[in-house]
């Protein structure tokens, strides 16, 4: 009996928290909260420095597989949002899973807590910020060729062997035997179950599939685990041309529409069956388009018309030097600032009402509480040895943490020693005011 009074007690947590976040996180009708990614501070602040404008967030991957490779580093940035990607695709192969079912499999492997103590300190990261809202994307372009194949076989040749029997295997997806529709959608449950029951409450759950209305359909985690549906916008979903690294240019859609017609269908399904907020989770110009300033602003403007159209309330956009980072076309260099011409454009467009931007609140601060006392730290910016803790009992317990969440140190009073600490950022969490101070060891 104990037990399925504490199963039922967590489904209500579960439940109550989803349903406080859906509230917190959703702006609303007509608003649409923007976000800069992706993974390098400086890429962050030169948007800042070249457009003046601060976004409410920036964007985020997290290798679940190898952190150290891609990991959350937003603690330092000005932000009221973070939106992180959960790789789960990424790096299979590295992670030791090889087949047609890689993917397949390292989900298995999840679902036995293989993966935990990334998860976890993921989790802890996100929780030692609760002033800050994260976005967290449980995989990104999910898919069935990837995370539902649970057979060696190749995806194509199981499509194609059905369709020669005149049956389309992405329409019934349910009802063919080599595709396991369920193990994702318990990822996803687990993981955020899982972030849940570790105190990162400030978490949204988003569903990132293919922009494709049967792997979204198929692989869709149920209403009770999905706070958002987000997915990518580069040229392709929008009806421009894209360009490879020969120099060949391929189209999906006539440019005389505005967005690809799968596009439409999913959004069409997102409206009528789920009805849950929908943001751009990646968008970014890509070749030919981007090196040409006409045709990056008529990406930009076909975005903007699809943020209005479908009501778009998250939008995050990598605003990168990606041939600088060795990634092949068509990514190129589509970062804003770096042409008048498109940065007065987008500076036009975003600065209009609709869109959300940096409040300019401070990006850690205590919850409201009846003292007249806030926890503070001298020159938090600048620390060589010590801490000088202010507004706390002098025996006050602290925990410090790096800023992927990794326990460093325990103590208690208001001197605390940082001398073992290597340079960088940090956060000071007080466990008995549920605040959590960031500060700079130099």
């Amino acid at each position: 009996m104990k037990k399925y009074t504490f199963l039922f007690s967590l489904l209500c947590l579960i439940f109550f928290i989803h349903t406080i976040n859906a509230e917190k996180f959703d702006p609303g009708p007509g608003k649409t909260i923007v976000m800069i990614g992706q993974q390098g501070q400086s890429e962050y602040q030169d948007y800042i420095d070249g457009v003046g404008i601060t976004p409410a967030g920036s964007g985020f991957y997290y290798d679940l597989f190898f952190p150290k490779n891609k990991e959350y580093k937003g603690a330092c940035y000005p932000h009221d949002y973070a939106n992180v990607a959960i790789c789960i695709k990424d790096n299979v192969v590295t992670a030791g899973y090889t087949g047609e079912n890689a993917v397949w499999k390292a989900c298995k492997d999840i679902l036995t807590g293989k993966w935990d103590k990334n998860l976890l300190n993921l989790a802890e990261s996100f929780k030692i910020q609760p002033r800050m809202r994260f976005f967290v994307q449980i995989g990104q372009h999910v898919n069935l060729a990837l995370f539902a194949n649970k057979t060696d076989e190749p995806f194509k040749t199981i499509v194609e062997r059905y369709a020669q029997q005149g049956i389309n295997a992405l329409a019934q997806a349910d009802q063919i035997p080599e595709f396991d529709l369920k193990t994702y959608t318990d990822v996803f449950a687990y993981i955020k179950r899982l972030f849940i029951t570790n105190g990162a409450t400030n978490c949204a759950f988003v569903y990132h599939p293919v922009g494709n209305f049967h792997d979204a359909k198929f692989l869709y985690p149920e209403d009770i685990n999905t706070d958002w549906v987000g997915l990518s916008i580069f040229n392709s979903e929008v009806c421009l041309p894209i360009m490879n690294s020969y120099g060949e240019i391929s189209q999906r859609c006539p440019s005389t529409q505005k967005m690809d017609t799968c596009l439409h269908a999913y959004f069409n399904w997102a409206a009528d069956s789920i009805q849950k907020p929908v943001m751009i989770a990646q968008a970014t110009v890509q070749e030919p388009a981007a090196g040409i300033s006409n045709d990056f602003i008529n990406y930009l403007d076909r975005v903007f018309h699809l943020i209005e159209s479908v009501d778009i309330r998250c939008f995050t956009y990598i605003n990168s030097n990606w041939t600088a980072q060795h990634w092949p076309f068509p990514f190129s260099d589509s970062r804003i600032q770096m042409d008048d011409k498109v940065k007065n454009h987008w500076i036009n467009e975003i600065t209009k009402s609709r869109y959300i931007h940096y409040n300019q609140t401070p990006l850690i601060t205590s919850p409201s509480r009846s003292t007249t006392k806030t926890p503070h730290l001298s020159n938090p910016l600048s620390v060589s040895s010590h801490l000088h803790l202010s507004g706390v009992a002098h025996n006050t317990k602290s925990i410090i943490y790096s800023v992927n969440g990794t326990k460093l140190q325990q103590t208690k009073g208001n001197r605390i020693d940082i001398s073992t600490l290597s340079s960088g950022v940090y956060f000071l969490h007080l466990p008995q005011s549920s605040t959590a101070l960031r500060f700079i060891k130099q």
